[in-house]
Parts: C-alpha cells; sequence; structure tokens
C-alpha cells in the first residue's frame, strides 16, 4: 500500500496493521530498528519511504477493534467472487 501511494504521487497517508506480528512491525519503524536481521532491508525501505510522507501515520489497531471492517471486506470478497462467476 505504502509503495503503490507514494507511486501515485499520494502525498498523505495513514497506515495502521493490525495482527501480533504486524505490531512488532510498527514497534520497529517506529524505533528504525529491528532485531529481525530478515526485515531490516525492508524496514530501511519503508522508512525512506516514509520521509517522503511528512504527514504520515503509522498504528497498530488490535483486530477486536477492526471486526466490523474486517467482516465488510470479506463480504465485498465474496461478491467480488460471485460476480466473476
Amino acid at each position: 500500500m505504502l509503495f503503490n501511494s507514494l507511486s501515485n504521487g499520494v502525498k498523505r497517508t495513514h497506515l495502521r496493521f493490525k495482527t501480533l506480528n504486524c505490531q512488532t512491525l510498527v514497534h520497529d519503524i517506529r524505533s528504525g530498528h529491528t532485531n529481525n536481521i530478515h526485515l531490516q532491508e525492508l524496514l530501511i525501505k519503508i522508512i525512506s519511504l516514509l520521509s517522503s510522507l511528512p504527514q504520515a501515520s503509522i498504528s497498530y489497531i488490535p483486530r477486536e477493534a477492526n471486526s466490523a471492517a474486517h467482516h465488510l471486506a470479506k463480504q465485498a470478497l465474496r461478491l467480488e467472487q460471485q460476480a466473476i462467476l
């Protein structure tokens, strides 16, 4: 999403992550450091991209708090699949 936003010229975006691993990723992005060596290169890219979006914000949203949006997204996917058939 971040990469697409930047390539399309978006100047302001808000990213929300909702799983436990993403909570760790949000922390890593905010601190600029990760203990996971496999994520280090990606973290550097994310931080670099975010620096070009000064009004961007990143937050962790627990799954329980995002259940309505999750339900609507699943419903939309089912409708899309039915339309294709």
